[in-house]
């Protein structure tokens, strides 16, 4: 039954953490090259396995690409990807299959990324990885869209749990979350406000005016969305807001609490519509753009609420664990 099979897959991924996880750190430091960072990875609606794998290892990619270029040789992160049944008839060959699988899921899979991250992320960050990574390796939590939902789910459930977390999770990055800010407004939301918690983790999210993917959404603020801006900018007593300058590699802001989530605007390197380097193809073991069932979309096809897969967005990460 599914309370079997939920049991069996939790033990499963218990037994890993404790054995295989734990090894893999050890031997990393026996080898001379240790692990640095616990990145665990979150991608959003309609990303099934094969899309979220390769945008894993693309961030990941540039993630490498932005220490190398900063100068440090000591960064070498363990990313933990997290994938899940995120859409709808996604492997119909037939289009417009696909396309109504994708637009019936929204709010079914709206449900299933909360329920993802309060049930499965939560206990797997704060019970299960604990005891498998180290406790001097920083544990980072990104997510993108609904997958930055469920880890913020994961995250902003902690004290409900059960049992108390073994340790905290060191920083979490949204990329252009959909997830509504009034989460984190008890008078404006009907939920609860439950991102309101004791001792939050530092919390950064992405935004840009260019971000159209949850526009039909009209009754959330999603983080991701132009709306997030000015939202942050009325409400300083509950959000830190800060812009990106990609010139400089810095955010530019005021002292930043960090018990506040910081909104990010990012409209500076989250544009969409780019147009395509002639000399630069498709890698096809680091994606560097969006890519779905196996055929790679044109750069500049790439929408805003998508453009978080080039070295920029890279560069914005890095710095964010890198000063934290």
């Amino acid at each position: 039954n599914r309370t079997d099979a939920h049991t069996r897959g939790d033990n499963a991924v218990s037994e890993f953490c404790r054995k295989d996880l734990a090894q893999a750190f050890t031997s990393a430091r026996a080898a001379g090259r240790p692990f640095s960072h616990a990145i665990v990875m979150c991608m959003g609606w309609v990303n099934d396995q094969e899309e979220a794998v390769l945008r894993f290892r693309s961030i990941s990619a540039n993630l490498r690409a932005a220490a190398k270029k900063s100068g440090s040789r000591h960064f070498r992160p363990l990313v933990i990807g997290i994938s899940w049944p995120s859409g709808w008839l996604t492997n119909s060959d037939i289009t417009p299959v696909r396309s109504i699988g994708h637009i019936a899921s929204y709010f079914n899979k709206a449900n299933d990324a909360d329920e993802l991250g309060y049930r499965i992320i939560s206990p797997l960050l704060y019970h299960q990885l604990p005891t498998g990574i180290p406790k001097d390796i920083p544990i980072i939590a990104i997510g993108h869209s609904f997958g930055a939902r469920a880890i913020t789910r994961g995250v902003y459930t902690q004290p409900l749990l059960a049992r108390p977390a073994k340790r905290d999770v060191d920083l979490v990055i949204s990329l252009q979350a959909a997830v509504s800010l009034r989460r984190w407004m008890p008078d404006k939301n009907l939920e609860g406000a439950p991102y309101v918690i004791p001792s939050p983790p530092p919390h950064y999210l992405t935004s840009s005016k260019f971000d159209w993917g949850n526009e039909t959404a009209f009754w959330a603020i999603n983080a991701g969305q132009r709306k997030a801006s000015k939202t942050a900018k009325k409400f300083p007593e509950i959000f830190n807001f800060a812009t990106w300058n990609k010139t400089d590699n810095r955010l530019e802001a005021g002292e930043l609490n960090p018990t506040k989530p910081t909104i990010i605007d990012a409209q500076a390197i989250v544009l969409g519509g780019r147009k395509p380097d002639a000399n630069v193809k498709p890698d096809l073991d680091v994606d560097p753009y969006h890519h779905q069932r196996g055929r790679y979309n044109k750069p500049e096809s790439r929408d805003g609420h998508n453009d978080i897969l080039d070295e920029e967005m890279g560069d914005l990460i890095y710095k964010l664990i890198s000063t934290n």
